[in-house]
C-alpha cells in the first residue's frame, strides 16, 4: 500500500493543499499536519504553540481564529481527528499517517527509512542523499554509452552488504532514464532506454516467470499483448517459454529502444533457474543487442563463480565499497540539511565533533544504513530507538546471514564464528589455536572466505602477519546478537556513547533519565521500557567512578524510590521502575542486595524483606544478606521471623558483633533476656566500646531489678569515650521509674 503503485492516491492529499492555502500558509498546514503524525495525540494547546512558532509573528489579528479554522479544515478533510475528552488531535487513519512520515513529495525526508526502502523516498531527495558513489556512476554511465552507440553491453553486478547503498544506485539509474531526476552522465542516455527496476524481493523460477515480471513492470505500449498470452497459463510449456524469449530477443526491433533491466538480488533470481534458462539468458544478453542488465546481488554466488555454471564469469562484477570519511561526515552534513529540525544546530555539532566522528567512523565504518544511525543519535539522542532500528536490521537480515552460514563448511563456520565473537582482529594462528584446528587448515579456508567475500585482510603486524577481519560489519553485529540472545545489549551503542559524550554529559542523561522514568511510570506506563533502555546504556557507558562502584546503583535506586515516593506511585509502580534498573547487573545476589538495601532505607520494609529473602536463595550462605533481612524483619515487628534470620547469620559468621547486637535485640523483643545478655556481652567481648550493647545490658539489668550490676555497667559507660550524657539520663529515669533510686 506504502509503496510506488499507490502513490498518486497518497500524494493527492499532500498536492491538494495548495489549493487551499497561499505558500506561506501550506508550509504551516503542512508543519502541524507533520507533527500529529510524529507525536499523535498531540494536545490542541502544543499544536496551537506551534501555529504560533511556524507562522513567525503574521498570525494576522486573530491567530486563535485562524489556527481553528485550519484545524477544521484538515479535520473535515480526513487528514486529523479530534478528541474532545482528551483535547487533542490525531491522524485520521494509520496508513495515512505512515504515508506522511515515509513519503512526503518534495517535503522532508524521514531519515529512519532510507535504511529499510529507498524506492518510498521522493526522486529528488534520492539524490541529495546518494553520497560517494561516483566510480559506480561512473561504470554505468559507460555501460549505457557503449549499448547505446552500438557497441559491447557490458552486463553489470554490484556485490556489496546489506545497507551498502546497492537498491539507491539503482533507484538513481531507474529515475534518471525516466527524466525525473537529472543525474549528469545518465540522464543523457534516457531516449535510447526502457527501464525496469524490480522490487527488491522477486522471486522468478524461470525464465517465463522472469518475463512475466518484466511484462508487468512494463507500461502498456510496450508489452504487445504477449503479457495475457502467458499470464493465465496454469502450467508453462515450451511454447510460452518462446513467446517469452521472444520477446526479449526481439525488443529493440519492436521498440527501437534498449530494455533496461535493474535487478536487486539478482543471486535469488539466478540460482533458481534450471541450467537450460541460464543458458537462455546468456545467449538472449549475449546476442540480442535488446537488453542490458544492471544487476546487484550481496555477495558473490554459484551461479556466477563456479566455473561450470553457464553464467560464470558472465558480468562484470563489481564491490562497492564503504564509505570514506569525507563521505560519511558529507552524508551526515545533507541529512542535517534535510532535516526539519534545527539543521544549523546539527550542522555545528557535526562540524565540532570531527574527531569523535573519526572515532565512530572507525568503529562503524562506512555503511550508510549505520552512518543513519548515527545521524539519529546526533540528532535525535535517543538511543533506545536507534538499539531498536539496529536490531530491525538485523532482525531483517536474519534469514539472509543464516543461509549464508548454513553455505559454509563446518571449519569455516567454526572459524568466521570465532572471528565474530573475539573483541580483536585475529591472525590465522591465533583463530587455529581457538578453533584447535591445525594452522595449515585455517590458512586453506580463511584464503577460500576472503575468495566469497566472507572476510578481507585488515592489516599486517609486526613480522610479516596478517589480521583479518569480518568483510561485512552488519554479519559481525547480526552475530553478536544471535549469540548473546538477548543477555545483554549491542556493544556497538555502549562504545559510541564513550566516545560521543562526556563523563558529565552522559551523568547529566542519566539524570535526565531518571526523571524520564518516573513521569513514564506516573502516565505513560508504555513508554517505560524505552526509558530503561536509554538509562541503561548511558550508565553502562559512563566513565563515572567512585571508590566504591556499588555507591553508583544505590545512588540511582534511591532517586528512583524518593521520586516515586512523593508522587505516592503504588508498589507495584516502584517494584516496575527498581527492577529495571538492577535487571542489568550480572550479579542477581547484589542486585537483590542493593534492591533492599534501598527499600530498607526508604522506609519501605515489606518490600525490602522480599528482596532480601531473594539474595538469601541466591547465595544462601552469606551472612549479609540474613542480616539485612532479619533487620527488615524488626521494623515490620516481625521478632521471630528475625530471630530465625540472625540465627543463621550468625551461625554462618559468629565473629561479627554487628550480628551479635542484632540478635541480642531479637531476644529482648520476646523477653528472652538471659539470651539477650549472652549476645549482649559477646558484643562487649568483640567490641568493648560499643555503646549500643553497655546501654542494653544495663536496661536488661535495671527491668530485672538487679540492681548492683546495672550501677556497675552505668560506671563503665560513663568512662566510653563515645559515652552519650543523654543516653545517661534516659537510664536515671528508668532506674527512677523503678524505685532504684539507690542506683541512681
Amino acid at each position: 500500500m506504502l509503496g510506488p503503485a499507490s502513490r498518486t492516491y497518497f500524494e493527492h492529499y499532500f498536492s491538494r493543499l495548495k489549493e487551499y492555502y497561499d505558500v506561506e500558509t501550506e508550509k504551516v498546514v503542512k508543519r502541524l499536519i507533520l507533527e500529529v503524525a510524529r507525536k499523535e495525540p498531540v494536545a490542541k494547546e502544543e499544536l496551537y504553540k506551534l501555529f504560533l512558532t511556524e507562522s513567525k509573528g503574521d498570525k494576522g489579528d486573530m491567530p486563535g481564529s485562524k489556527f481553528s479554522h485550519i484545524m477544521g479544515d484538515i479535520e473535515n478533510d480526513f487528514y486529523v481527528t479530534y478528541d474532545f475528552d482528551r483535547k487533542s488531535y490525531s491522524f485520521f487513519t494509520k496508513i495515512l499517517k505512515d504515508w506522511w512520515l515515509r513519503l512526503r513529495p518534495g517535503g522532508d525526508v524521514d531519515m529512519e527509512l532510507y535504511e529499510y526502502n529507498p524506492a518510498l523516498l521522493a526522486p529528488q531527495v534520492l539524490k541529495e542523499i546518494l553520497t560517494g558513489r561516483d566510480s559506480e556512476l561512473q561504470d554505468i554511465e559507460s555501460a549505457l554509452e557503449n549499448a547505446s552507440k552500438g557497441g559491447s553491453f557490458a552486463h553489470t553486478l554490484f556485490i556489496g552488504p546489506r545497507g551498502i547503498g546497492k537498491t539507491h544506485i539503482l533507484q538513481i539509474v531507474n529515475l534518471a532514464i525516466k527524466g525525473e531526476i537529472d543525474v549528469k552522465g545518465i540522464s543523457e542516455f534516457k531516449d535510447y532506454y526502457i527501464p525496469v527496476i524490480f522490487a527488491e524481493e522477486e522471486y522468478a523460477s524461470d525464465i517465463t516467470q522472469f518475463t512475466k515480471l518484466i511484462l508487468r513492470y512494463l507500461p502498456e505500449q510496450y508489452r504487445f499483448g504477449i503479457l495475457d498470452k502467458i499470464a493465465s497459463v496454469r502450467i508453462i510449456t515450451d511454447k510460452e517459454k518462446e513467446i517469452a524469449v521472444a520477446f526479449l530477443e526481439t525488443f529493440k526491433k519492436k521498440t527501437s529502444k534498449i530494455l533496461l533491466l535493474l535487478i536487486d538480488n539478482l543471486n535469488d533470481i539466478l540460482e533458481s533457474f534450471t541450467d537450460e534458462d541460464k543458458s537462455i539468458l546468456r545467449n538472449i544478453l549475449m546476442t540480442s543487442n535488446s537488453v542490458l542488465l544492471i544487476g546487484a546481488a550481496p555477495s558473490f554466488f554459484d551461479s556466477i563463480i563456479n566455473h561450470e555454471e553457464p553464467l560464470y564469469n558472465f558480468f562484470m562484477a563489481r564491490k562497492i565499497s564503504d564509505l570514506d570519511f569525507g563521505d560519511t561526515k558529507a552524508l551526515l552534513n545533507k541529512c542535517a540539511h534535510l532535516s526539519d529540525t534545527d539543521r544549523n544546530n546539527l550542522t555545528e555539532a557535526i562540524t565540532r565533533s570531527e574527531a569523535k566522528l573519526k572515532a565512530i567512523f572507525m568503529l562503524a565504518g562506512g555503511n550508510p544504513r549505520l552512518v543513519m544511525s548515527l545521524y539519529h543519535i546526533i540528532a535525535d539522542g535517543d538511543v533506545a530507538s536507534v538499539e531498536l532500528m539496529f536490531l530491525k536490521i538485523l532482525n531483517q537480515l536474519t534469514p539472509y546471514f543464516r543461509e549464508r552460514m548454513k553455505d559454509l563448511s563446518e571449519q569455516q563456520r567454526k572459524i568466521v564464528d570465532v572471528m565474530t565473537r573475539e573483541s580483536t582482529l585475529l591472525t590465522p594462528t591465533e583463530m587455529a589455536h581457538i578453533c584447535q584446528l591445525p594452522v595449515n587448515t585455517v590458512n586453506t579456508q580463511i584464503k577460500r572466505l576472503e575468495e566469497i567475500g566472507f572476510v578481507r585482510k585488515a592489516s599486517k603486524i609486526k613480522g610479516g602477519k596478517v589480521l583479518y577481519d569480518i568483510n561485512e560489519r552488519l554479519f559481525s553485529l547480526w552475530r553478536q546478537m544471535r549469540i548473546e540472545a538477548g543477555r545483554t545489549r549491542l556493544e556497538f551503542i555502549i562504545r559510541f556513547l564513550e566516545i560521543w559524550y562526556s563523563p558529565e554529559e552522559l551523568m547529566d542523561r542519566l539524570d535526565k533519565t531518571l526523571d524520564d522514568i518516573v513521569e513514564a511510570i506516573r502516565c505513560k506506563d508504555n513508554e517505560l521500557a524505552s526509558k530503561i533502555d536509554t538509562l541503561w546504556y548511558f550508565k553502562k557507558a559512563s566513565s563515572y567512578k567512585v571508590a566504591n562502584p556499588k555507591d553508583v546503583d544505590i545512588e540511582l535506586l534511591d532517586k528512583i524510590i524518593s521520586k516515586c515516593k512523593t508522587k505516592g506511585e503504588t508498589p507495584d509502580n516502584l517494584l516496575q521502575a527498581i527492577d529495571e534498573i538492577t535487571n542489568h547487573i550480572p550479579d542477581k545476589y547484589y542486585a537483590s542486595m542493593i534492591k533492599g538495601y534501598s527499600l530498607r532505607k526508604n522506609g519501605y520494609y515489606d518490600l525490602a524483606v522480599i528482596a532480601f529473602e531473594k539474595a538469601t536463595e541466591i547465595n544462601h550462605d552469606n551472612y549479609e544478606a540474613w542480616l539485612f533481612l532479619a533487620n527488615s524483619y524488626r521494623h515490620l515487628n516481625k521478632s521471630n521471623s528475625a530471630l530465625e534470620a540472625l540465627k543463621k547469620a550468625d551461625t554462618l559468621n559468629p565473629s561479627d558483633y554487628n550480628v551479635l547486637l542484632q540478635l541480642g535485640k531479637a531476644y529482648f523483643g520476646l523477653n528472652e533476656y538471659d539470651k539477650a545478655l549472652e549476645s549482649f556481652n559477646n558484643v562487649l567481648i568483640l567490641a568493648p566500646n560499643n555503646s549500643g550493647a553497655w546501654y542494653a545490658c544495663a536496661f536488661i539489668y535495671i527491668i530485672r531489678e538487679q540492681n548492683k550490676k546495672a550501677m556497675e555497667v552505668l560506671r563503665n559507660m560513663s568512662q566510653l569515650s563515645s559515652f552519650n550524657e543523654s543516653l545517661l539520663l534516659l537510664i536515671r529515669a528508668l532506674v527512677r521509674r523503678h524505685n532504684l533510686s539507690r542506683i541512681s
